[in-house]
């Protein structure tokens, strides 16, 4: 689906956490074949934030994604789940050099967007 919107000129994008090296090397061929520009990002947090803003949100969940969020930890078999998944998330972003990283300022939608948006900008590729 993504190489059909790319060729008809359209932008993509996955607004997802994509801690799986081989799907964004799958993304990254998609945009080489349909000469499309693939800008990698990383919304970025320090570990410490990172774990207790996922608290926080764990101990009010807003909708079921962050339900389904707390579910998965719980039946998790390692102690520190989300403490491993950012741990394995800032290594898979060291090893991909291009990624724009956004850093996040909690509470500040906003301003985090902005930041998103400027970490678009084609003529830094």
């Amino acid at each position: 689906m993504a190489e059909t919107h790319l060729t008809a000129g359209r932008d993509v994008i996955v607004p997802q956490f994509l801690g799986r090296r081989d799907f964004l090397d799958q993304l990254a061929e998609v945009a080489e074949r349909t000469q499309a520009t693939f800008i990698e990002t990383a919304l970025w947090l320090d570990r410490e934030t990172a774990l207790a803003a996922f608290a926080q949100r764990g101990a009010m969940p807003s909708d079921q994604t962050h339900h389904d969020a707390v579910s998965l930890v719980d039946r998790a078999e390692h102690a520190d789940p989300v403490g491993r998944m950012y741990d394995a998330f800032v290594e898979l972003v060291e090893t991909r050099p291009a990624t724009r990283r956004v850093d996040v300022i909690r509470g500040e939608i906003d301003l985090t967007f902005a930041r998103f948006v400027e970490a678009l900008d084609i003529r830094a590729c």
